[in-house]
């Protein structure tokens, strides 16, 4: 199993912990104390004497170092290959995009093991994305004018003779 993000959002800058409370901070990624202490032993630093205290400043600085060297830094034109471990170009520089949350979900194939990765954009880096790649199955994202007439349903309805009307039933 990889290496984990700890969030750091959860930990107080001026509170003391000792390894219990760090386990308890953590514990729905199931931290285990021997973590703690393997965490200690390769630089996280402690207060002197027992029980063994760390700050939480301390415990900010080395979970963010540990963080950043778990990370993959991407260019605009890679995604991260889960497969391969690393970042990789588009294979044939095709990507398909879709509107997802006010972003767009960009898909591609890796150019080496050919396996499926997805990275997220703005929706203002898809005239960048259509400029460098081949851009399918694209949906055109506020680019008319004026409405579509088919969009609004009817105001009169029809009723069918097998049917009975709304009054009918209460």
């Amino acid at each position: 199993m990889g290496r984990r993000i700890y969030p750091l959002n959860r930990i107080k800058y001026w509170w003391a912990y000792d390894i219990d409370e760090i386990c308890e901070l953590y514990k729905e990624y199931s931290l285990h104390p021997q973590t703690v202490r393997t965490w200690i032993r390769n630089g996280l630093l402690t207060m002197s004497g027992r029980p063994v205290l760390i700050y939480g400043n301390e415990l900010i600085k080395f979970l963010k170092k540990m963080n950043t060297s778990n990370k993959c830094l991407t260019g605009f034109d890679q995604m991260f290959c889960m497969s391969c471990k690393d970042a990789k170009t588009f294979y044939k520089k095709q990507v398909s995009a879709e509107l997802v949350n006010g972003g767009l979900r960009v898909k591609a194939v890796c150019c080496d093991c050919k396996n499926k990765m997805n990275k997220g954009y703005g929706l203002d880096d898809l005239p960048k994305l259509q400029r460098l790649f081949h851009v399918v199955d694209v949906l055109q994202l506020y680019d008319s004018k004026q409405p579509s007439l088919n969009t609004h349903l009817e105001a009169s309805q029809e009723t069918h003779s097998n049917e009975s009307a709304q009054t009918e039933l209460f």
